[in-house]
Parts: C-alpha cells; sequence; structure tokens
C-alpha cells in the first residue's frame, strides 16, 4: 500500500519511513504496483485438482487393496529404479540432452518397479551409452559447390 501524500514512502514492506530501502526498493524510488503481469498464479487449476484427487485415490487404493509387502517390494523397486536411472539422467542433462534425461529417468524408476535392479541396471547402463555417444547436433553436410563458407 502505498502512501498517497508521499508516494515515494510507501508502507513497512518497501521502506522504514527513514529513506532506508527494504525489499530491493532504492530509497526515494516509487514501489512498483502489482499488474496482472507480476502477480503469478498458484495452483494448478482444475486440471491441477484432478490431477491430485487421482493420486490420492490411487494411493488410498494401494494402501487398502494391496498387501503390505508388495506395496514395501514395489516402493523399494521404485526407489532402486529411480536411484540407477540418476546416472543417465545426469550424463544427459550435461551433454544437454533434457529429453533423453526425462526418458531415462521415468523408464529407469518403471523398470525398477517391474523387475528391480535386474532389469533398470543395464536399462540405466544403455541410456548412459546412448548419451555419451549421442551427437547433440544435425550434421551439416559439406558444401557442394565448391565455395568456402566464411562466417
Amino acid at each position: 500500500m502505498m502512501n498517497s501524500e508521499n508516494p515515494t514512502i510507501g508502507s513497512e514492506i518497501i521502506s522504514d519511513g527513514q529513506g532506508a530501502a527494504i525489499a530491493g526498493v532504492p530509497a526515494g524510488e516509487p514501489a512498483a504496483e502489482a499488474t496482472p503481469e507480476t502477480v503469478t498464479k498458484s495452483g494448478g487449476g482444475f486440471l491441477g485438482s484432478m490431477g491430485s484427487m487421482l493420486a490420492f485415490a490411487v494411493g488410498y487404493f494401494i494402501v487398502k487393496a494391496v498387501p503390505m509387502n508388495v506395496t514395501v517390494m514395489l516402493l523399494a523397486g521404485l526407489a532402486a529404479g529411480f536411484t540407477v536411472g540418476l546416472i543417465p539422467f545426469f550424463v544427459a542433462r550435461a551433454r544437454r540432452q533434457k529429453g533423453l534425461a526425462g526418458w531415462a529417468l521415468g523408464l529407469c524408476s518403471l523398470a525398477g518397479v517391474i523387475m528391480g535392479l535386474l532389469l533398470a541396471g543395464p536399462l540405466a547402463l544403455v541410456f548412459t551409452v546412448v548419451a555419451l555417444t549421442r551427437t547433440r547436433g544435425v550434421a551439416v553436410e559439406p558444401a557442394t559447390d565448391g565455395a568456402a563458407i566464411t562466417e
């Protein structure tokens, strides 16, 4: 809230009333008003709410319908797959292959749920090799007219 008599000194959030700047606003300068462009929305709207309800329903089903030892095995497999999937994830991210990084982490996690480290380990190894050998850009073909390329 801005003081109507002196627009350069606002509330305690902007200035302490003696010219000292608080919250990154220099002393003597007016604070920016909140506009729709500067205010960020929180929450995911309808789809975010539906996703939360779906996650709750799935979690409730797992707790009630699946025996505890099976649940523990599935979660342990997920944790193992996720952990080994971090290796190709970080290798691919370092080589600027974000799509491959996401696929590697997701599929290694899924493989961990299905067969544990027996499947997630070799899959992580394959993704790591692919990330290391894959070229980052499009191959440039040599000029066919014999002209030199200058930049």
